[in-house]
């Protein structure tokens, strides 16, 4: 079992790169967080892995940081959460805001990641809130779990996953209004932030 990968970053996606170690391209389903994380194609990087094996495939998910890495597999203990469903909520909002949301219970913030619906957003609550609180990154120097409800919709998550992913605010006024106009008003979070990206060319 793969559990830790270093090599050159060949190709960068907001949700797949291939990463080439020992003559081997590996191909690394990430969060936009780690996507941020990520070097340009052509310099090195060091991820955590989780490997998932089936019958007919295993797959790879990357993580930048070890919290990243624990609070994902704790969402795959809920039932109905997949590996692509738990990726979704943490490029949504990110490990530390989602373990914040959770101990408190914020369903409103936890349903606002792609995927992620009220019902969905109850189990997490239920299913996790007591091992979510254990976390010493999660809950250290806290006097009570911060909500994470964002102001301004859908252009406000938007802005705080493109600010957190590293752009600045002149770069992320360039590209996201007129993503938002073209996309309408029914777009979903991950389908702005990739049209972002790519307007921005990635991070780096």
């Amino acid at each position: 079992m793969i559990a830790r990968l270093r090599g050159l970053v060949i190709e960068k996606t907001p949700n797949l790169s291939i990463v080439e170690a020992g003559g081997v391209g590996y191909a690394v389903h990430h969060s936009l967080a780690t996507f941020g994380a990520l070097p340009p194609p052509g310099h090195e990087a060091v991820l955590r892995i989780h490997t998932m094996v089936r019958e007919d495939a295993i797959q790879l998910y990357g993580f930048a940081t070890a919290e990243e890495q624990e609070l994902f597999e704790l969402l795959l203990l809920v039932k109905g959460i997949g590996h692509r469903l738990a990726l979704n909520a943490l490029s949504g909002i990110g490990a530390g805001d989602l373990a914040h949301a959770i101990a408190a219970g914020d369903i409103r913030a936890i349903s606002r990641a792609p995927g992620i619906g009220k019902k969905t957003a109850e189990r997490m609550v239920l299913e996790l809130k007591d091992k979510v609180e254990k976390l010493p990154w999660a809950m250290g120097g806290m006097a009570a779990p911060a909500p994470v409800s964002r102001p301004g919709g859908l252009e406000g998550d938007a802005r705080s996953v493109l600010a957190n992913l590293g752009f600045k605010p002149a770069e992320i006024d360039r590209v996201l209004p007129p993503v938002l106009k073209r996309l309408g008003s029914g777009a979903e979070l991950d389908e702005v932030i990739r049209a972002c990206l790519t307007e921005l060319g990635g991070k780096g």
